[in-house]
């Protein structure tokens, strides 16, 4: 939708219940329509908020935000129209599809932040005051749900205490097009292949010329996010797990030896084709038959079937035979805004998101946080979704570099630039995390 419309339709957002609109890049608004949303399926508080919402002549909508552009299959929309039809309670949609966080800072000084605050950076929401201490609710509601995946708890607390409720998670995987590896009459690749064997099969999927050209892989320049998990299956990490330095692991020889193989994988992938990191993963390029193979999360896949592209997904690759994957996880959580009038109808909210029912509303789209949920909904025999889960199951993951230091995000645009430089300037690897660990220093002790 083009932009003057979605700012339009968000400036009447407090006359109307807000659907988030196909915002532009560069966009941060929202395009107003009605969100149904439910209550919780966790016995009685289930019953009661559906007896209260009855019982009384107020209707409750809440304000809840997301960065991404509002559609009827995102896991977040089909989940709260489920809450909506069993308790009444509605949600109007507040989408910011660029310069998100800063947008809830700026809501929040306002004053008119939305009651229900989807957060990823959890060190920098708490620190902004902008997600409530949930500890207190938990404790009173003994609430401890079953089967949750350990790792979630790291985007939900900070400082030992939590501050929001996990929806759904992801591991990275790679994709691979059947297709195309059938036709170059290259083996799939199996759970445990290597670094060196990652490469050959790069540069045997790359092939032809002009419209007919194919790319065995599409790499970003500077994904840091993503490159975490190599650096982590290496041995090696960006900062130190305390967060509190990045000298003797950013500049550590097996930082290193990780970011330089992948700097060869860089070379040997297409140069024309470059995804945006925040936007594109590749998964166009992929759709298109245009690369073999890339990295990204569970999300792809549920278009990807319903396309009927003929694709599988293999645990990323290990630096020599033996080796132990270490996953990155992609996850969020729902905070609630601490000026909020609605924190009890808040607090139902995301128990319900966190209850059987509420992960198999989520598990539509997405993977759920419950591994139950996905024995449930049929994921864990899934040939595509099965890969993803028994990452989730994997006990050798490590807590991304940026819950660990709410100074991160600043000390990760210095990494990035650094990969930047090294990837398309070619940069020298050693001298470049040498001096980039010692300026992340200073960020990092701010």
């Amino acid at each position: 939708m083009k932009k003057f419309i979605a700012i339009l339709l968000c400036l009447l957002m407090v006359i109307a219940v807000a659907a988030c609109g196909n915002g532009g890049a560069d966009q941060a608004g929202g395009e107003s329509s009605e969100e149904p949303a439910t209550s919780d399926s966790s016995g009685a508080d289930t019953d009661a908020a559906t007896d209260e919402t009855a019982g009384s002549d107020e209707k409750i909508t809440l304000k809840v935000s997301m960065w991404e552009p509002y559609d009827e299959n995102k896991s977040h929309v089909i989940a709260t129209k489920k809450y909506t039809e069993l308790t009444g309670v509605e949600f109007e949609w507040i989408c910011v599809t660029d310069g998100y966080d800063e947008k809830m800072v700026t809501m929040k000084a306002g004053g008119n932040a939305p009651d229900l605050i989807q957060f990823w950076d959890t060190p920098k929401y708490v620190e902004s005051g902008l997600v409530k201490d949930i500890t207190p609710l938990i404790e009173r509601d003994s609430f401890n749900p079953e089967g949750k995946y350990g790792i979630v708890e790291g985007f939900e607390t900070y400082k030992g205490n939590y501050y929001g409720m996990s929806m759904e998670v992801s591991p990275r995987m790679i994709y691979y097009n059947k297709d195309i590896f059938d036709k170059y009459d290259v083996p799939y690749p199996e759970a445990g292949w290597t670094w060196d064997e990652f490469k050959d099969t790069v540069k045997k999927l790359t092939q032809g010329e002009g419209d007919d050209q194919t790319y065995g892989y599409i790499a970003l320049a500077d994904h840091t996010y993503l490159l975490q998990e190599h650096v982590w299956t290496n041995g090696g990490d960006f900062i130190a797990e305390d967060g509190s330095t990045a000298t003797g692991y950013m500049d550590s020889a097996e930082t290193k030896e990780a970011i330089q193989w992948y700097k060869d994988v860089f070379e040997l992938s297409t140069q024309l084709i470059q995804g945006d990191t925040a936007k594109n993963l590749g998964e166009a390029e992929f759709m298109s038959g245009q690369i073999a193979m890339m990295d990204n999360g569970i999300w792809p896949v549920f278009s990807m079937e319903e396309a009927g592209i003929n694709f599988g997904v293999v645990t990323p690759p290990v630096p020599r035979e033996g080796a132990v994957f270490s996953p990155i996880i992609h996850s969020g959580a729902f905070g609630i805004n601490p000026d909020t009038p609605y924190e009890e109808e808040c607090w139902k909210f995301m128990k319900w998101v966190q209850s059987d029912e509420g992960q198999q509303a989520y598990a539509v789209t997405s993977l759920p946080i419950l591994y139950q949920v996905s024995e449930e909904t049929g994921q864990t025999q899934d040939e595509h979704k099965a890969p993803f889960i028994e990452v989730l199951q994997s006990p050798n993951y490590k807590i991304p570099c940026f819950v660990r230091n709410k100074n991160y995000a600043e000390a990760e645009a210095l990494l990035a630039q650094a990969m930047g430089e090294i990837m398309l300037n070619d940069a020298d690897v050693s001298d470049t995390l040498d001096l980039t660990a010692k300026d992340c220093d200073a960020i990092l002790a701010q």
